[in-house]
């Protein structure tokens, strides 16, 4: 059985070297599953380059692997504008813990709760940030595919497929009730250029 460790993943990731700046986009998948819990992590990671950046509208011009080039403005919510260089490498790192942390329980009340986080980079640092948006859930699990590795999960609102790795299915059976944990990541960093 493949195991790896989904926080020693999202630490790997975070502390990526620029050296890797305008890499093409990244698919990352990791499985681990054990005794009283099943996980599955996707993600998939894009970087770019800032091609010109205007300090007064603050609209930005990244260009990416392929050449292509996106334009966007950069709102009050990012932190440390001013500390942007042309040049600058920015990562973005959307993961998603499709299932973590699951208990098979019984005769629990079908319930749903959200949660979400912001981290931002401290003053005077490049800008970056992390959004975490998380859903706790009890949930009958109504169906599983083992061909496409999907399961059904009847919630307290409705039933929803949710897709998982191939080793997740093992230790749990239809007619089970669960509590588990989805979990979202998105993550910005904007790192200098590697030095010549």
């Amino acid at each position: 059985m493949k195991k790896l460790i989904i926080a020693s993943m999202l630490v790997a990731i975070a502390s990526m070297s620029p050296v890797m700046a305008q890499n093409k986009p990244q698919a990352i998948i990791a499985v681990d599953a054990g005794p009283g819990m099943v996980k599955a992590l996707e993600g998939v990671q894009f970087q770019g380059k800032f091609k010109s950046i205007d300090s007064k509208t603050r609209k930005v011009v990244i260009v990416g692997p392929e050449g292509r080039e996106l334009e966007a403005i950069l709102g009050d919510e990012v932190k440390n504008f001013d500390k942007i260089k042309v040049g600058d490498i920015v990562t973005l790192s959307i993961l998603k813990v499709i299932v973590s942390d699951v208990k098979v329980i019984s005769n629990g009340i079908k319930e749903r709760q959200e949660t979400i986080t912001y981290s931002r980079a401290q003053t005077g640092e490049k800008p970056a940030g992390i959004i975490e948006h998380q859903v706790k859930i009890v949930a009958d699990i109504m169906a599983i595919n083992t061909k496409d590795n999907v399961v059904t999960l009847k919630g307290p609102y409705k039933t929803v497929q949710v897709a998982v790795g191939p080793d997740v299915l093992k230790g749990v059976k239809v007619g089970n009730q669960i509590e588990a944990v989805i979990t979202q990541n998105i993550a910005v960093q904007v790192t200098a250029p590697p030095a010549k």
